[in-house]
């Protein structure tokens, strides 16, 4: 059924800016938007965008999985329950539906084994600091030792999560963090990150989209402007 913000929004704006854009794959778009769906609880368009992923082969059940842990990490454990939950649901309705939807990752990396020191000077590009504490040895064990260690998804997928993660948080710091460990390692460049500002702000609101879209503006200014002067 063709609603007014079917025709307006979802063929027009988003569709043209989000859809049929380039400068973003078709599985980094579905990881950020579902990403951003499990933040704001965006159930019904949730559910949708997780069974386009499985039905089109963009993403497997254990990647789909792996999705869901990673974000109990970068945005609580309950909003990924939630977005489990949504995955077992959608599979279990196109098993019954019959359809041909894939469970494992074919060619995915596998786990590694490093320490968290390692871990954390390749996503961030710079030495853990030495802090000690609780929080600070719970982030390094969860965070560090074990979700960027795991295989399933890629550095690059998980970047797009975290991202997305961070800027729902609005928390200035660590989104800088991400973007600049982006762009410093090649796994996202600066086109690419424009575009996943400009999809997280079609799913999360202009304004709430505007810091995320500001801190990518200023860390690639920043690094061409250290090109420049090479």
């Amino acid at each position: 059924m063709s609603t007014p913000l079917n025709a307006v929004c979802l063929q027009g704006f988003i569709a043209r800016n989000v859809q049929e854009h380039g400068g973003l794959g078709r599985r980094e778009r579905v990881l950020l938007a579902i990403a951003a769906d499990t933040g704001v609880g965006a159930g019904s368009v949730l559910e949708a965008d997780v069974r386009g992923a499985l039905a089109a082969g963009v993403l497997s059940l254990a990647e789909l999985r792996e999705v869901a842990l990673h974000l109990s990490a970068y945005q609580g454990y309950p909003r990924a329950v939630r977005l489990d939950e949504c995955i077992t649901r959608v599979w279990e309705a196109l098993v019954r539906e019959h359809a041909d939807v894939v469970e494992e990752a074919p060619g995915a990396p596998a786990a590694a084994d490093r320490s968290p020191a390692e871990v954390y000077a390749e996503v961030v590009r710079r030495p853990l600091p030495e802090r000690d504490g609780r929080f600070h040895r719970a982030v390094n064990e969860f965070v560090w030792g074990e979700l960027w260690n795991r295989g399933v998804l890629t550095f690059r997928d998980r970047r797009v999560l975290s991202l997305v993660s961070t800027a729902l948080a609005g928390h200035e710091m660590p989104l800088r963090i991400h973007v600049t460990g982006a762009l410093d390692s090649g796994d996202l460049g600066p086109e690419e990150l424009e575009e996943v500002a400009v999809q997280f702000a079609t799913s999360v609101g202009m304004p709430s989209g505007q810091l995320l879209a500001r801190v990518v503006e200023e860390e690639s200014a920043g690094i061409r402007k250290q090109t420049d002067a090479m």
